[in-house]
């Protein structure tokens, strides 16, 4: 995904429709209707981007990446790896060894940072002040491009404290949520809890989760969603200010 960054910098300072086509969207094939306000795109690298520009809040932007793998995606063996994956994300980068290193950047900017997991795919996303979009599309890139997955051992107590959360004392589970799905598709992956069974969890490796990384994190199977107050003119400079104070 090289292109993110350059990509998100580009949104803000020319016409979405000069990129490439927007055949990797689903309502190509669809009659129904599309808001126009959202602009769509795609790189020839194959990553994808829907871009809208919202009046409120004001000078606040949000930008989101999409990755197409989530539970749907895992073997009976995989349960619960992408969620693992993305918590592993979060423990640091090259430029950003370890997740307070990171943490101090992301509030640098004003911004906050997230991920979730679902059945069908893992987002990450980070929410800031307009003048300084480009700089966290640049962090926001490297969370998700090169991470180290250090400290393995404390993010699988994490996990496996999580997925306990949602077992009674005799380890049966009682969420809601996951009891609905699994009564509803017994024999389909969607009944499965997001998670992973708990076995699965204390089970990963590293091997495991780098090599579900290499084959996901790839720019064709990932969309840039960006939306926000920002103004066209000037963004871009600012970006590298707050970029700069970000580095330090």
């Amino acid at each position: 995904m090289k292109c993110f960054t350059l990509l998100t910098a580009a949104l803000i300072g020319s016409t979405p429709g000069l990129y490439a086509g927007t055949s990797g969207f689903a309502h190509t094939d669809s009659d129904l209707p599309v808001d126009p306000v959202v602009a769509f795109g795609q790189l020839p690298n194959g990553l994808r981007y829907a871009v809208m520009a919202n009046g409120e809040p004001q000078e606040r932007a949000a930008l989101r990446l999409l990755v197409e793998a989530g539970s749907l995606h895992e073997t009976e063996e995989q349960r619960g790896l992408a969620h693992f994956l993305e918590h592993m994300i979060f423990r640091g980068t090259e430029q950003h060894p370890n997740a307070y290193d990171l943490n101090m950047a992301v509030e640098k900017l004003g911004g906050n940072l997230f991920a979730a997991t679902g059945p069908d795919s893992t987002e990450f996303g980070i929410t800031l002040p307009t003048e300084c979009l480009v700089s966290g599309a640049q962090l926001l890139a490297e969370v998700v491009t090169k991470p180290i997955f250090r400290d393995m051992e404390i993010e699988r107590r994490i996990i496996t404290e999580e997925i306990r959360e949602d077992l009674d004392e005799e380890g049966k589970p009682i969420d809601v949520d996951f009891l609905s799905r699994r009564r509803l598709w017994p024999e389909h992956p969607l009944g499965h809890a997001v998670t992973g069974p708990l076995e699965n969890a204390m089970a990963f490796t590293g091997e495991d989760i780098r090599a579900h990384f290499i084959k996901h994190y790839v720019a064709e199977n990932a969309v840039v969603c960006l939306s926000g107050a920002y103004r066209i003119s000037g963004a871009s400079s600012r970006g590298r200010t707050c970029g700069d104070d970000a580095g330090q």
